[in-house]
């Protein structure tokens, strides 16, 4: 019977943050200024350093497609995707919706849109087209919990039309629909403001709270149910961790 043999990498940087996947061996993490990638298998650093400013606050990662988004630090930031697959070409550069940096963002598997959590003091919902290198046109929709109770966002990796925000007392489910947009229309021949109707989106939220967790009568929880984490699977199941049993 063969040995499996385990092996521990030691990262060139580790600043206890949260780390991403651009391919099966390839580890992403912020560092310093810019952004380290670790090729594991061939045991190789490869740094990214910011295009513009002094070093990202937010990066997401896409394994599927290759893809790093990254959020620049300070006024008005900007976000820039690279392709991993292209030697790290940058492939989108655009301006944020809010006025600092981003609390997170998350992209959908197919690697179509980018959801963005607007900081300080926005909070403002927003998803990027990768497609149309545009924003979507939502209605403003903002963070639904407060910015310090914000834990992390995820898509449903079956659809890109679903998205969850999680919170450390609530789970935010979104589902993206198509709607209309009234956009008043100039024109000198015509009196009076003429209208017409431009394709948009609009967001639907359901909410899943730690009273809709079921507990054991013979165990009840010692205090409050607080959240640490989530993992939508391929069955279109949520794994939902908490501090209880």
């Amino acid at each position: 019977m063969a040995k499996e043999v385990l092996i521990r990498e030691n990262f060139p940087f580790y600043n206890g943050q949260d780390f991403g996947m651009v391919e099966e061996d390839t580890v992403v993490q912020l560092a310093g200024n810019g952004i380290t990638m670790w090729n594991t298998s061939k045991r190789m650093c490869e740094n990214i350093d910011a295009v513009d400013r002094n070093g990202y606050s937010t990066i997401a990662t896409s394994l599927k497609n290759g893809l790093l988004a990254a959020t620049e630090y300070g006024l008005q930031p900007k976000c820039h995707i690279f392709d991993t697959k292209k030697k790290c070409e940058l492939i989108h550069t655009f301006q944020l919706n809010t006025t600092l940096k981003c609390l997170g963002m998350a992209f959908s598997r197919c690697g179509t849109y980018l959801v963005i959590i607007g900081g300080v003091p926005d909070f403002r919902i927003s998803i990027y087209s990768l497609e149309n290198g545009a924003m979507l046109n939502l209605p403003e929709s903002k963070l639904p919990c407060n910015y310090k109770s914000f834990v992390e966002v995820h898509f449903n990796p079956k659809s890109k039309d679903e998205f969850a925000i999680l919170a450390d007392q609530a789970l935010y489910f979104y589902t993206l629909k198509p709607a209309f947009q009234q956009v008043e229309q100039n024109n000198e021949d015509e009196e009076g403001p003429q209208y017409i109707l431009e394709d948009a989106f609009r967001l639907e939220m359901v909410q899943f709270l730690p009273d809709d967790v079921p507990v054991s009568e013979d165990n009840p929880p010692d205090g409050p149910i607080f959240f640490t984490s989530f993992k939508w699977d391929n069955y279109n199941r949520v794994h939902l961790c908490s501090n209880t049993e």
